[in-house]
């Protein structure tokens, strides 16, 4: 799920934070089956029930069905629970022991399965599991106190600077390619336009941390002081 959904749904939280807490531990991973099978429903009702025309011009889709599949927060709820009940199963030590060597090609998998899949499911159907065994073996890996290779300082910055880096990146590629002369580039020119484009968005997403989300955390996400009533 992209950030800018992942904003769009934050005000439901409050709203699934208690019955999430209240399913029982044991069947956290009934419940995260139950949410699976709502994304490949959304999916079904995105290549079957929403129009196909007119055609988009960016993918093999029509504009509608891109909208309903991918762009449209409220279907795309059913992984943003996935992300909380995985959250519980971590937390609860429900999550099964998984050495990090053998959950990395799950992602290499999940994005090999996305694109031979239908256009529809590599959104998100055909990675959700592999994401699940990465996210869910590195953060109980974190927990046990194993060395990762992600939990240093570096990988911290870069995890901070990854909204940041989100909300400029299609600025940067869309405005920013247009700064090197003609396109399609041969292929030298091209990796070198692509490594141009990355450096740049990673400082900007870092300026956006830095001047933007980093003192609004500061101002609005202080924890409220309770004072003593006074006798």
């Amino acid at each position: 799920m992209d950030a800018l959904q992942r904003t769009a749904l934050l005000p439901v939280v409050p709203f699934l934070i208690k019955p999430i807490k209240r399913i029982a531990a044991n069947r956290l991973w009934l419940w995260t089956g139950v949410m699976v099978v709502g994304m490949v429903g959304v999916q079904l009702v995105t290549q079957y029930l929403v129009s196909d025309s007119p055609k988009s011009p960016i993918t093999p889709i029509s504009v509608t069905q891109f909208w309903f599949g991918y762009i449209f927060p409220v279907p795309r709820l059913f992984e943003f629970v996935v992300g909380m009940l995985v959250a519980r199963a971590v937390m609860a030590g429900r999550f099964p022991r998984i050495d990090i060597r053998w959950s990395i090609p799950a992602i290499v998998l999940g994005y090999v399965v996305a694109l031979k899949a239908p256009f529809v499911y590599g959104f998100s159907v055909a990675s959700i599991l592999p994401i699940v065994l990465v996210i869910g073996a590195f953060a109980t890996a974190d927990i046990r106190g194993e060395r990762t290779g992600v939990n240093n300082k570096t990988w911290r910055w870069l995890g901070e600077i990854s909204f940041g880096f989100y909300i400029c990146q299609g600025v940067v590629i869309f405005y920013g390619r247009t700064l090197f002369g003609a396109d399609p580039f041969s292929t030298p020119v091209a990796v070198l336009v692509a490594i141009a484009l990355f450096i740049a968005t990673l400082l900007a997403g870092w300026g956006l941390h830095a001047l933007v989300e980093r003192p609004m955390m500061r101002r609005f996400a202080r924890p409220r002081t309770r004072v003593a009533a006074q006798a």
